[in-house]
């Protein structure tokens, strides 16, 4: 009995670190995706056209003149 309370007792103690640690690499995340973001969307204006449309900008190039 005593045995199982304390590996309980261990266990809330990884549950809470491992949801800690998931919580600290979110907002990781997501301060990187919108640093990124940012960057992209500045450069894209910077350069005057939409960043998506580089990827096609040789075909549309030459069907627009």
């Amino acid at each position: 009995m005593h045995e199982n309370s304390q590996t309980e007792g261990v266990g809330n103690e990884v549950r809470q670190r491992a949801s800690k640690d998931l919580a600290n690499n979110l907002n990781l995340a997501m301060v990187t995706i919108y640093t990124f973001l940012l960057f992209f969307c500045c450069f894209g204006c910077y350069k005057g056209e939409k960043p998506a449309v580089m990827g096609f900008s040789p075909a549309t190039g030459s069907a627009t003149g």
